[in-house]
């Protein structure tokens, strides 16, 4: 972090932080997977709107990794559960194509990183321009030459979107969503539902410095919750300590260290 409040927080907290001289960052360990969805405007806000805010980033998480592979698993192994309509609607626009629906997907998925790559890599003024270029002109090329379909562009670009308001979690979602591309395209929502399965628990068997990585998810904190998805109010965050468990399942409170 480069904010002193949140590395000022988080030692409140009982988390340990690293200064190291020259830098401009500072580093606090243990971070929490839950941790990624919450920032410093969810305190300056009505508990409601914070809670709300939140819930719209975990369902950004979830569509950035699983919505490009569970479409190409509907569209090739389960279409009876895409209504009539839109499933004339996609069957017209993936005829003209010559790809096949997962090599489509992989195809875009791969131009949207080499685009995102160049627009970091390049000045922040010629960055700008490549996103621009890329995302409008070149994408409406490719659609009106019959090359990808404009559902798959749309597609892609929603969960790209979507992968962006997660910002601590770009990189592993990118990555994430290129495999459930693959597993969906491959094996169909079984597929989506294995691997799925294998993030959650793999996951949960992270250990961060001693705490589990989903804390206070797994396991279960009650206390650890009122400051997870839902944030209760300032009366009660101050109420009592948070608990957290060492990855020995030893319960400990945050100003124990």
């Amino acid at each position: 972090t480069e904010r002193p409040d949140t590395f000022v927080s988080k030692l409140y907290e009982g988390r340990i932080g690293i200064i190291i001289d020259g830098s401009p960052f500072a580093l606090y360990v243990p971070k929490m997977f839950t941790e990624n969805f919450m920032m410093l405007d969810d305190y300056v806000e009505k508990p409601l709107f914070a809670f709300f805010i939140r819930l719209i980033r975990y369902m950004a998480f979830l569509i950035g990794i699983l919505l490009p592979g569970f479409y190409v698993a509907l569209a090739n192994f389960h279409p009876e559960l895409i209504p009539d309509p839109l499933l004339r609607n996609l069957a017209a626009a993936e005829a003209l194509t010559p790809y096949s629906v997962l090599t489509e997907c992989v195809i875009l998925d791969i131009f949207y990183e080499i685009m995102r790559e160049a627009g970091l890599r390049l000045p922040s003024n010629v960055g700008h321009a490549v996103s621009i270029v890329g995302g409008i002109v070149i994408g409406d090329i490719v659609v009106s030459a019959g090359l990808v379909g404009a559902p798959m562009l749309l597609t892609i670009a929603i969960a790209s979107i979507s992968g962006y308001i997660v910002a601590d979690l770009n990189n592993q979602i990118s990555l994430l969503r290129f495999i459930f591309i693959v597993m969906g395209g491959l094996f169909g929502l079984f597929g989506i539902t294995v691997s799925l399965f294998l993030l959650i628990v793999s996951a949960c068997s992270l250990d961060a410095y001693g705490v589990p990585f989903t804390s206070p998810l797994s396991p279960f904190s009650f206390s650890g919750m009122r400051d997870t998805l839902v944030r209760r109010s300032w009366h009660k965050l101050g109420s009592t300590e948070p608990e957290i468990f060492m990855s020995d399942g030893t319960e400990v409170q945050a100003d124990e260290g």
